[in-house]
């Protein structure tokens, strides 16, 4: 069994050479966990909502990546991790390949924590990927003057306050209409985002209850 993600649109791809004894998948309020060590037959429950996917494990350090244990190509924890991180930030849309499970699915990274596991230069790690699902927006008005409506509303807001699994690429989209310009948003708030990611973080890490300036 192997666990490959991969980013679309530019083939970016992370193998994870050392398996998590579990990974749990839920869809509604159902549960349907896999035992790497001991697979068994695997069901995946439907359901409406938006199907989340995480687990648990080791990325191994270089002290490790010569041990037969491991499968696939070793990568070294912290190219891992900066790709994660520019995945979450971007909102980029991945492929999630677990090999002998029901799992291939379209999913975008909804979290991740690191920790670092000393010796070998491991790292201990949790993560969760959201299932990507295509929404359909009905308009009830013309375009034209929707876009009078968001390009207003864009002008009027000044600030935004950081919710729960807010990144600066999603507020980009949501406020300002193209996720690029989340570049906009952190040159704006450089202070405020850098003074709480020297505690611990990664660059673009931002929280909830922060209040944002946006760009004009």
């Amino acid at each position: 069994m192997e666990i490959y993600l991969t980013q679309l649109d530019n083939g970016t791809s992370v193998s994870l050479s050392m398996l998590p004894e579990q990974i749990q998948m839920q869809a509604e309020t159902r549960f349907a966990t896999y035992d790497i060590m001991d697979m068994g037959e695997a069901c995946l429950p439907t359901g409406e909502k938006l199907k989340s996917f995480s687990w648990q494990g080791i990325l191994p350090g270089e002290g490790r990546k010569s041990q037969l244990y491991l499968t696939g190509r070793w990568q070294s924890p912290k190219e891992i991790q900066e790709i994660l991180s520019l995945w979450r930030v971007t909102g980029a849309r991945l492929r999630l390949l677990i090999t002998e499970t029901p799992i291939h699915e379209d999913v975008y990274l909804a979290n991740y924590q690191m920790t670092y596991a000393g010796g070998y230069g491991d790292y201990q790690y949790q993560i969760q990927f959201v299932a990507a699902k295509e929404l359909a927006v009905k308009m009830k008005r013309p375009a034209a003057a929707y876009n009078r409506t968001v390009r207003v509303n864009q002008q009027q807001q000044a600030s935004y306050t950081v919710k729960a699994g807010d990144s600066l690429w999603g507020i980009a989209q949501k406020v300002l209409g193209q996720g690029s310009r989340y570049g906009e948003i952190y040159e704006l708030n450089r202070e405020t985002i850098d003074s709480r990611n020297k505690k611990g973080g990664d660059k673009y890490q931002i929280y909830p209850g922060q209040v944002l300036k946006m760009p004009g």
